[in-house]
């Protein structure tokens, strides 16, 4: 993982550590990545980044996420590749998706954060319907907590243990608030693992 990138956002407070209340609770950390295209020289170097995770992969066609429309337009620009974009309103695909396609393009969705994973089977259902073939799934933050989607590979740009360990390792966070963070994360973690002989819902 890039080191100088994970230095950055916490720079740009793209990443901030403390205490913070959102809709699932409270949790040890805060990712603000609507603010990427406020920091066009960060959203290059994500952009750089992701292109190396392709190497290697068949895409014909990036596909966006409403939120990741930016990261979407700025890997376009980095790999030459045609980007189709979520209109973000909730209609079927054939209306949502706006790109030239047609049928039997490899795909690769892109995401702002692996935490919108088990939202996304229906967006992913709609893509192939319209001939998108999503194969991989490129987030560009994993907070260590979501299990892969059945069906795609799923990779980070940023992954929060790693990161954790970079920043410790440079002195820009507190070892006792990288713990608590790693503890937040395994609870997480333990709280998504089915337990044997548990009910279904």
């Amino acid at each position: 993982m890039n080191a100088e990138l994970v230095r950055l956002f916490m720079e740009a407070g793209l990443l901030q550590f403390g205490r913070f209340q959102d809709s699932s609770g409270t949790r040890p950390f805060l990712t603000n990545l609507d603010y990427l295209p406020a920091y066009p020289e960060i959203l290059k170097q994500i952009a750089a980044e992701t292109r190396l995770h392709l190497e290697g992969l068949a895409v014909q066609r990036l596909v966006a996420a409403a939120e990741a429309v930016p990261f979407g337009v700025a890997l376009a620009l980095e790999t030459g590749i045609s980007l189709v974009y979520s209109r973000g309103q909730g209609k079927e695909a054939v209306y949502d998706l706006a790109g030239a396609y047609n049928i039997g393009h490899a795909s690769v969705l892109l995401v702002n954060t692996t935490e919108t994973l088990p939202f996304l089977g229906g967006v992913i259902a709609g893509a192939r319907r319209v001939g998108l073939d999503i194969h991989t799934v490129v987030a560009i933050f994993d907070p260590g907590t979501t299990a892969p989607k059945a069906g795609v590979t799923a990779r980070a740009i940023i992954n929060l243990p790693d990161a954790l360990e970079i920043l410790t390792v440079q002195g820009e966070l507190p070892i006792q608030q990288a713990s608590t963070v790693r503890a937040w994360i395994a609870e997480q973690r333990a709280a998504a693992t089915p337990h044997p002989g548990a009910a279904k819902p």
